[in-house]
């Protein structure tokens, strides 16, 4: 199977035979990377659903075939979410029947007091400027995530005595 590069050919995604993707949402926005696309996709393009990251990796027809004869789909999209502690999964093909998947937008990841930078390395900020280069009519969307050590809260531990006492005995022992 020949490999579409989505950043260089976003115009090819219908080609695609699969295009691994998670489901996000404004309370759930883990994603592989924090910088991507955001997909229209019809219900049958859906080869499998996965709560968890299954690192699906397609690399022949026997796999495509086999991976679209089980459609493994772990129920509903909100069922999906919720049973989702972290990266989920959804693998979809780029055309069916029903309909072809489509780019209709791009997403970064960012923090609230630097929102026009994204969250990593400088090789995500040139993966998002070749993004609007090739697909400057579609809008771009703002993950915002939580500032760095923003939620951490010191707690003094109320048992320092107990503590005191288990150390004291295993010195002894």
């Amino acid at each position: 199977m020949e490999y579409i590069n989505l950043l260089e050919h976003p115009e090819l995604i219908a080609t695609r035979p699969t295009i691994s993707t998670s489901v996000i949402r404004q309370d759930h926005t883990a994603t592989f990377a924090d910088v991507g696309y955001i997909l229209k996709v019809p219900a049958e393009n859906v080869l499998a659903a996965s709560p968890d990251d299954r690192g699906t990796f397609v690399k022949d027809r026997q796999e495509l075939e086999q991976l679209k004869e089980r459609r493994d789909i772990y129920g509903t999209v909100d069922q999906l979410v919720r049973a989702s502690s972290a990266l989920n999964e959804v693998v979809v093909t780029g055309k069916t029947e029903a309909g072809k998947t489509e780019i209709i937008g791009i997403f970064y990841k960012c923090y609230r007091d630097n929102p026009d930078q994204p969250i990593g390395s400088s090789r995500e900020l040139k993966i998002l400027n070749l993004m609007r280069a090739k697909l400057p009519e579609l809008p771009v969307v703002k993950i915002f995530k939580p500032e760095p050590y923003s939620e951490t809260k010191a707690e003094l531990w109320k048992d320092q005595a107990a503590y005191n006492g288990t150390v004291q005995r295993r010195q002894l022992e």
